[in-house]
């Protein structure tokens, strides 16, 4: 899978422009925050990037392009999911997307420990240990461990409604983006070359 073809499937669930009062994230444009987009004009003026001026200040007015082009670099490259196979990174862009790039490769690795294959810190970080084990874990649970990375997902999901009530208004569809990213059938596994 592309990453324009994961990006897809996630703006599925991240839609174009929203607000609801129940948002923590509060006004976004196809799943951006204004905060992520602060912190993304930060960075790239602290690199010294021409290109900062030239984007939005305000997340409303983000294109799709310009969305398109955080999400690649915030959420995909900068968290170095392409260390991870392709049958893997959809599910983890996603929850890079949703939950944040951290909690998404600690989820990731939580469930290859939890399968008694690997035994790794669940630090958060995408390097080539987590990568490898990933391969390994794949290698002898298949599709068992994508869809165990989408019931953990789903877990968290409800210990935030636990903690959080409000949150409750959205548990139905995140369940239900979770589940999108289950797998069945024989699906090869694609090592990252």
């Amino acid at each position: 899978m592309t990453f324009a073809q994961m990006l897809e499937q996630t703006l599925q669930f991240e839609g174009g422009r929203s607000n609801h009062e129940q948002d923590r994230g509060n006004e976004t444009q196809y799943g951006i925050t204004q905060n992520t987009l602060n912190a993304y004009l930060a960075q790239r003026k602290q690199q010294s990037s021409n290109t900062y001026t030239d984007f939005p200040q305000d997340v409303t007015a983000l294109t799709l392009e310009e969305v398109t082009q955080i999400y690649y670099e915030v959420f995909y490259i900068k968290p170095r999911l392409a260390l991870l196979s392709n049958v893997l990174q959809p599910v983890v862009f996603d929850m890079a997307v949703n939950h944040g790039p951290k909690r998404a490769i600690k989820i990731l690795q939580h469930v290859m420990n939890a399968s008694g294959l690997v035994s790794i810190e669940a630090d958060g970080v995408c390097r080539s240990i987590t990568a490898k084990s990933a391969e390994l874990c794949y290698a002898q649970m298949g599709i068992l461990l994508v869809n165990a990375i989408c019931d953990e997902r789903s877990a968290f999901y409800e210990r935030i409604v636990a903690c959080d009530r409000t949150q409750q208004v959205f548990q139905k569809g995140w369940q239900r983006r979770a589940e999108a990213f289950k797998l069945t059938g024989n699906v090869p596994y694609e090592a990252v070359s």
